[in-house]
C-alpha cells in the first residue's frame, strides 16, 4: 500500500527473535523490583557514608576538645596504632578509622569501659589517692 509516497510494510518476526523477547508479568514484575533493590542500595550506602563522615567528624571535636596528646597517645598504645611523627589531628584520625572499623568493635568497647572506669576512680575522693596515671 503506498499513500503520498510513504511506504508501509507488515513483516512477520522471526519466532525465534520472539521466543527470546517473550515478556511476562512476572518477569517485568522481576525486573522492576531487582532495579528497585539497585537503587534503594544505592541510597542506602549513600545515607551510610554520609552518618559515617558525620560521625568522623563529631568524633574529630570530640577528641581534639577532651582529650590531651598525652591522652590520645595512651588510646593509641591502648589499639597499638603507630604515634611517631603525628600531629594531634593525625594520631585523632587514625585512632577514630580505628574506632569506626566494626571489626575493632569489641576492643573499642572495652577501651571506653576501662578508661570509663579509671575516670572513676580517679573522682573518688579516696581511692584517687591509690591511682597514679600519667
Amino acid at each position: 500500500m503506498s499513500i503520498h509516497n510513504l511506504e508501509m510494510k507488515l513483516i512477520n518476526a522471526d519466532l525465534k527473535l520472539k521466543r527470546k523477547t517473550n515478556v511476562t508479568y512476572e518477569r517485568l514484575m522481576q525486573d522492576v523490583n531487582d532495579e528497585s533493590d539497585k537503587k534503594e542500595n544505592m541510597y542506602m550506602e549513600t545515607i551510610w557514608d554520609e552518618n559515617l563522615s558525620n560521625e568522623f567528624i563529631t568524633q574529630q571535636f570530640y577528641y581534639g576538645d577532651n582529650f590531651t596528646l598525652k591522652e590520645l597517645y595512651h588510646i593509641s598504645n591502648y589499639y597499638d596504632i603507630s604515634k611517631r611523627k603525628k600531629k594531634k589531628l593525625d594520631l585523632i584520625d587514625d585512632i577514630i578509622a580505628f574506632e569506626l572499623d566494626t571489626d575493632n568493635e569489641e576492643l573499642v568497647e572495652q577501651r571506653k569501659r576501662l578508661w570509663f572506669y579509671i575516670n572513676e576512680l580517679k573522682n573518688d575522693n579516696y581511692l584517687s589517692k591509690f591511682i597514679i596515671l600519667e
